[in-house]
């Protein structure tokens, strides 16, 4: 906290000692065209200025993107204040601001994903393919109008590039010494007529991993991914304009970044749960650093080796015409197909003893359809209105094999099955209204109807997939026996409505300065849990009137304040936003470890509000600098029923009449949301010759301490911490081409971005572990 203090009171000497040089620079360069170029983007469904758009955005470029060597989608968003993008045992998380949803496979994310105005709403999906990007915006906050239902914590909205009127080919190579790690990215793009344009590109990424497994002797996660995407535009007429982008993905992942940070006793539940003295696991380490230990094969004889294999397809068709009296349709299809196939390490012990793996098999498919009529802006009263329709369908498959139990015998196999159908429709629009010549009213809505039928299926079987005998399925199910599992048959059907109104108010008091508020009300759309696996979980208690099985619907109000400026000759932008956001039924998955179960469930409400700063000087033709920071205050208002830590897990006696044991955490902070957090960066090139160019970036990145998952755990902390990133190299003077040396997390500073228990024990704990140093060598070349 301490060193993240400092750090946020350096951004603010920072930003006050902007304005002495920059005023100074007015004065003797008056003539000077020297400005900071203007950013576009399409946050509310219009090319506008970032300048003029009344809410909390951050961009990156796309040129930015390509230097950062960005893999995934939690490189892209590596280093944004009170952002984060996790994976977890069982998923993908996304969070803004402290609002997010856990990994769990019933989940549409509460930050939604959208690549070229497609939603990709369920974790797997937004891991898509990362390349070829023009930029990426993430807006901060409730969008509930432009954006839909379930992007109550805010939106990535992505742009992909596109084709263009000349013929243009770029390659860009990296090699990272750590890890090992080769990514390499080509794209080619003009016309074919003068009518029908393309651009095809290429991304391969090859990676041998960072963290040492001391058993078998190797590196992971092993890494093998690749990725392409077309693009074809057809411009007929001067009116009309049709875009057609196809998409396809394979990503190969073996090994975790999984690491025992702390054994406990030789005792528990299952017995020695971890210790290596009753393993006999030469090399096996529970230190917080870059080693593991998760070799081995299961008593049935598979090999224990954690992994993900997914593939993703997505094509999209995006049509305008420009009707002649000023009046523009736009319409957007997608199509999204993604199967993820994930080996779970479920215990997360070490070596041969391990008494569990589960097979995570998940089916995805999503057809959208969005009309939009949009108005000219040149009006005093400007409207965009549309339509959208989604139907989905999910399929998930989960096996687990318990084959190490001993009161088991032979083992067993308890098959989790889960379909789930879900359409939505939708009507949206907005108005912007002129009052005064500088003075803006806003107002849309957005009303939408959401349909899910869901079906559960539990089943435990042996270990070659047959009926097991009754008194195995005693034994699993048995709610104080190790591993209790239940067999079930659980239908569901939700039907949904919800009417999200949005009101803003646009004050330009000079030039160059802008001032918002705005009222937001959003919803997140309710669901099911395809991984409960206990009919006392799936009942309803007073905790949980709907049962676990069902989660309701989240909803939120928001208010935020803020500014936007162009000062000193647009050498300076200095934007502020203050933002309050309330949160009922909340939803959230926690884990139990004493079952092993993650828990899907409502809590009562939350509250996040804060502040945010950002500002860009252009201090020299040659020199800009940035920083940004975030002060955050986000907490549960009223949880009753939430997961009991480790100390209240110890404590608790289980009876028939409560088998499980909950706590209240009223007050307690959200998942990561650290009270400061933010950045300092520069961007730094001077000519060397004629014909050379040096040319650097840097940032160092902060964060105050934080909660890294749901768990209240006092002892699952990530303590505040500092990373500094920086590129430098030569490059022709023509833009042709760059060769640089790239740095990130130079200091090596150890952190992770998940912690939990370890299944069936009290008092071992497991963290995900983020990459450390990494080194290497860029270069890219256009043409």
């Amino acid at each position: 906290m301490h060193q993240s203090f400092k750090a946020l009171m350096l951004l603010g000497c920072g930003a006050a000692c902007l304005t002495s040089p920059a005023l100074a620079q007015e004065g003797e360069g008056a003539g000077e065209a020297r400005t900071l170029d203007v950013i576009t983007v399409t946050s509310q469904k219009r090319a506008q200025s970032l300048q003029d758009v009344p809410l909390s955005v951050a961009v990156t470029q796309g040129t930015e993107i390509n230097d950062q060597i960005v893999t995934n989608l939690e490189d892209l968003t590596d280093g944004s204040p009170t952002v984060t993008v996790t994976r977890t045992p069982i998923g993908d998380a996304l969070y803004i601001r402290g609002t997010g949803s856990g990994g769990s496979s019933g989940f549409q994310q509460s930050v939604g994903t959208f690549v070229d105005g497609i939603y990709r709403g369920r974790g797997p999906a937004a891991r898509g393919a990362f390349l070829d990007l023009e930029r990426l915006e993430i807006l901060r906050g409730p969008q509930p109008v432009y954006f839909g239902n379930s992007t109550i914590g805010g939106a990535f909205n992505i742009v992909s590039r596109g084709a263009s009127d000349v013929f243009e080919a770029n390659l860009t190579t990296s090699y990272e010494f750590e890890a090992e790690e080769w990514v390499t990215e080509i794209g080619v793009g003009g016309p074919i007529t003068d009518t029908l344009g393309y651009r095809f590109a290429y991304k391969h990424t090859e990676s041998d991993g960072y963290v040492t497994d001391t058993v078998r002797d190797v590196k992971v996660p092993s890494i093998n991914n690749d990725a392409f995407r077309g693009t074809l535009e057809w411009d007929p007429t001067s009116n009309f304009t049709l875009i057609g982008k196809l998409e396809y993905s394979e990503n190969d992942e073996d090994g975790t970044v999984l690491q025992i940070i702390d054994c406990g006793p030789e005792t528990g539940p299952f017995g020695p749960t971890c210790n290596p003295g009753i393993f006999g696991i030469p090399g096996f380490e529970d230190d917080f650093d870059f080693n593991n230990a998760r070799g081995g094969a299961l008593p049935n004889g598979r090999e224990q080796e954690d992994g993900n294999e997914l593939d993703i397809l997505n094509a999209s068709i995006n049509a305008s015409y420009d009707f002649s009296n000023g009046l523009t349709l736009n319409s957007v299809t997608g199509l999204v197909d993604y199967e993820n196939e994930r080996f779970v390490d479920v215990d997360a012990g070490p070596g041969p003893a391990a008494f569990a793996l589960a097979e995570l098999n998940e089916e995805f498919q999503q057809f959208s359809q969005e009309l939009r009529l949009e108005s000219p802006t040149d009006q005093r009263l400007s409207y965009m209105v549309g339509v959208y329709y989604e139907t989905a369908e999910l399929e998930f498959v989960e096996d687990s094999n318990l084959g190490a139990n001993p009161a088991l015998l032979d083992g067993a196999l308890v098959r989790q099955f889960y379909e789930q159908d879900q359409d939505t429709a939708a009507i949206f629009g907005s108005m912007t209204y002129e009052l005064t010549d500088n003075l803006n009213f806003i107002f849309g809505a957005r009303y939408s109807e959401v349909e899910t039928d869901a079906l559960k299926v539990q089943r435990i079987l042996t270990l070659d997939e047959e009926p097991a005998s009754q008194a195995v399925i005693d034994s699993v199910s048995n709610p104080f026996s190790p591993n209790p599992f239940d067999e079930l048959d659980l239908p569901g059907n939700r039907s949904e409505e919800s009417f999200t109104p949005s009101v803003e108010l646009q004050w330009y008091p000079v030039d160059g300065i802008m001032v918002y508020g705005s009222y937001k009300e959003a919803t997140k759309t309710g669901g099911f849990d395809p991984q409960i696996r206990l009919i006392r979980f799936a009942e309803p208690t007073s905790f949980d009137p709907n049962g676990g099985y069902e989660f309701d619907t989240e909803e939120a109000e928001a208010i935020e304040i803020g500014a936007k400026t162009r000062l000193f000759n647009d050498t300076v932008t200095l934007n502020i936003a203050a933002f309050d956001t309330t949160f009922d039924d909340l939803q959230v998955q926690t884990f139990e470890p004493s079952s092993a179960t993650f828990l899907t469930t409502n809590a009562g409400s939350a509250e996040s509000r804060g502040v945010e700063i950002e500002t860009v000087w252009l201090a020299t033709d040659n020199l800009t600098l940035n920083a940004d920071a975030t002060w955050l205050d986000a907490t549960y208002t009223e949880f009753a029923g939430a997961q009991c830590n480790n100390a209240e897990l110890l404590a608790f006696v289980p009876t028939p009449d409560m088998v499980q044991c909950s706590t209240t955490i009223d007050g307690q902070p959200l998942p990561f949301a650290p009270d400061f957090s933010g950045s300092i960066g520069f961007d730094f090139n001077m000519p060397i010759s004629g014909d050379l160019e040096f040319i650097s970036t840097g940032k160092m990145s902060f964060t105050s301490e934080f909660r890294p998952g749901q768990n209240p755990d006092p002892e699952e902390i990530q303590e505040g911490f500092e990373k500094f990133d920086l590129r430098a190299g030569i490059a022709g003077n023509d833009g042709q081409w760059e060769l640089a040396f790239v740095g990130k997390n130079l200091t090596d500073k150890k952190t992770f971005r998940f912690n939990s228990e370890l299944p069936a024990s009290l008092t071992s704990r497991f963290v995900l572990i983020d990459r450390g140093r990494e080194l290497g060598l860029q270069f890219k070349y256009n043409y």
